[in-house]
Parts: C-alpha cells; structure tokens; sequence
C-alpha cells in the first residue's frame, strides 16, 4: 500500500471516528419566571412611547458578497446572483 493509499485510509477513519462521538447537552430544567428570556423581563425599564423590533434572516451571501467585491455589488450582483439560473 503506497503512502497516498495510507493517509487516504487514515484520513476515513478519523473522519468517520469524529461522528462516532457525541456531546449530550444537559438539560435546562424549570427556570424562575424572572430568569426566562421574555420580553416582559427584559424590557421593563424601558419607555412605553418607543418600540423596536428587528429581524435578521439569512444575508450570508449578500454580505460575503460585498466583503469581496465593495461598492461593485451594485453593479454584478442581478446579474451574478438574482437573474442567474
């Protein structure tokens, strides 16, 4: 068996040994009324005239594409991404 054939070999079983293994999380149990991540604990001193909500969803693409390319994504990015089959 040649040297390639060898790490190719030793290479599958390490890979294939990491899935064997598996970190069981602990569970959280009950939690106080007060130690729960709710809006009406985490936003009691605030004021009652402002509310903000902001969600994120996905985006990865669009950002690692201006990381890459700057202010050139206006120009590429319908046709690199939107109207690109």
């Amino acid at each position: 068996m040649n040297l390639t054939s060898q790490m190719a070999w030793t290479y599958g079983a390490l890979l294939l040994g990491g899935c064997a293994h598996r970190i069981w999380n602990e569970p959280i149990g009950a939690l106080a009324p007060g130690d729960r991540y709710e809006m009406a604990n985490r936003l009691l001193d605030n004021s009652e005239d402002v509310f903000v909500v902001l969600a994120f969803s996905g985006g990865g693409t669009r950002a690692a594409y201006f990381g890459l390319f700057g202010d050139r994504i206006f120009d590429r990015y319908r046709r690199d991404f939107v109207t690109r089959d």
